[in-house]
């Protein structure tokens, strides 16, 4: 039933101000879906007294699943709200451990509870209710005590009790008990000891199978030289999976060292945790080698996927969002306040042009960042497959080159229409093309340019800033 009165009101102000400082905590900072989480929980607690919320709700208001969301056949309310429970643990063992107001979620509810530190009561208290009156026959006052005389009595009493108490459990307490704890063969300790040994909390990744179908008629898995353009379903966790996971996280519990859970399309789906992985990749790896090795996969995986109907649009937002951000972050690092070297442009600009979509551009932003840091004058253009606006833009040189940035699939089709284009409209200036990530032969692809083949294919960022410096690929953009 709906909260009313009083209770209600007294409560909302701790709970929400709770909530927000848990919100805002290094704890939850980068995990939207968890926030979104309990925020939820924490307005129906308030609005809904005494109920919780079902799984299929949270489903669909919350985590944005499809109205034949089944809850047994997808436990992800279940693993968030574990992993919330998880975050909020963790919490008042950190930043909140001083804070009055306790914030926590019962086992086996989808609703939180709100108490007093050290006080465990109801989330919501029940309003009195109030009684009939009942008339009743006077009776002749009895003769009235002295009341001080009486509390005193008590008193004494109380204080008399409570002192043999003391004293008998005094004498009857027992020494203290050693912890008994399972002993952990050398061995164990060291084949995980690169693990257990490193101050961050170790990462489990899982990955689920692929699923073509509808859960309520059946699925299979998918067959990749069938199955083009329907509903990929990848979101089921296999039983060994499962197992897999708890007995690593009951073996890291021995070893008192922290895991996190993730599952492999959701590696880096928080913008801090993505930028930790680029932080600790830059500390050993120049960026061309970042680039090149993690953010143009994470966008081919990302077309892939969205070419196949497997990628949300929130997803694909985040995955763009978040790479555009960090190459705009490093781009700031590597900024140079010294004045261009004349030599650098001698050679003519290179204007990065994307084929097909956001994928390319950003490729092309991340080429141009790099020749940039190299000494040589790159522009990155926007998204003109026509090329109607690119002489509003910048008019091209005869010196200029031209590099098409494409990211597989369709790489080739798209970049064979532009080279096109160029050719017709610009027939003196130097093609070369990039189809970033390419493992097939090279000459054999040029042959694909007909009538006129571009001056050159590559096919990483590395690549094609040597091609275009002649300096080796780890000396370039070393932050």
């Amino acid at each position: 039933m709906p909260c009313s009165g009083l209770a209600a009101i007294a409560l909302r102000k701790p709970l929400f101000a709770e909530v927000g400082r848990i919100v805002s905590s290094d704890v939850l900072r980068g995990s939207e879906s968890l926030c979104h989480l309990l925020e939820y929980l924490a307005s129906h607690s308030v609005d809904e007294q005494g109920s919780s919320v079902k799984e299929y709700q949270i489903a669909t208001e919350v985590f944005g699943r499809p109205a034949d969301f089944d809850p047994r056949l997808d436990s992800t309310v279940r693993v968030q709200t574990s992993r919330l429970r998880a975050k909020l643990a963790e919490f008042y063992a950190g930043p909140g451990a001083q804070d009055e107001v306790i914030v926590e979620i019962p086992r086996g509810a989808y609703s939180v509870t709100v108490h007093a530190r050290g006080v465990h009561a109801p989330a919501f208290p029940a309003e009195p209710v109030s009684q009939p009156e009942v008339l009743r026959p006077e009776v002749a006052p009895a003769p009235r005590r002295n009341p001080y005389v009486i509390a005193l009595w008590l008193l004494s009493l109380a204080c008399c009790g409570l002192m043999a108490s003391l004293v008998y459990v005094t004498r009857n307490r027992p020494g203290p008990v050693a912890e008994v704890r399972p002993e952990i063969p050398p061995p164990l300790k060291a084949f995980w000891r690169v693990f257990i040994d490193a101050p961050e909390r170790t990462w489990i990744v899982f990955s689920n199978a692929e699923f073509v179908g509808r859960p309520e008629t059946g699925l299979r898995y998918l067959d990749p030289a069938r199955d083009k353009g329907g509903a990929i379903f990848d979101h089921y966790t296999g039983i060994g999976e499962v197992m897999a996971i708890h007995e690593l996280d009951q073996l890291f519990t021995q070893f008192r060292h922290g895991v996190v859970v993730k599952r492999g399309r959701l590696l880096a789906m928080d913008d801090h945790e993505a930028r930790a992985v680029a932080d600790v990749y830059l500390s050993e790896n120049p960026l061309v080698q970042l680039y090149d090795s993690v953010f143009i996969p994470a966008l081919t995986m990302a077309e892939q996927d969205r070419h196949k109907g497997a990628l949300d649009p929130a997803r694909e937002e985040f995955v763009f969002l978040s790479i555009k951000e960090m190459i705009a972050e490093f781009s700031e690092q590597t900024a140079s306040s010294e004045p261009a070297d004349p030599e650098a442009t001698a050679g003519g600009r290179i204007l990065c042009l994307p084929v097909n979509d956001e994928a390319d551009e950003i490729a092309a932003t991340m080429l141009a960042q790099l020749l940039e840091v190299a000494g040589r004058s790159a522009l990155s253009l926007p998204l003109d497959p026509s090329l109607q606006h690119l002489t509003a833009i910048v008019e091209p040189a005869r010196s200029d080159v031209f590099c098409i940035s494409a990211v597989p699939p369709f790489a080739f089709a798209h970049a064979r229409t532009l080279s096109r284009l160029l050719q017709v409209r610009f027939p003196r200036i130097r093609i070369v093309i990039g189809v970033w990530g390419f493992n097939g032969d090279t000459e054999r692809a040029l042959q694909r340019f007909q009538p006129k083949r571009p001056d050159k294919l590559v096919t990483s960022l590395g690549d094609a800033v040597a091609y275009f410096t002649g300096e080796s690929v780890t000396a370039v953009a070393t932050l």
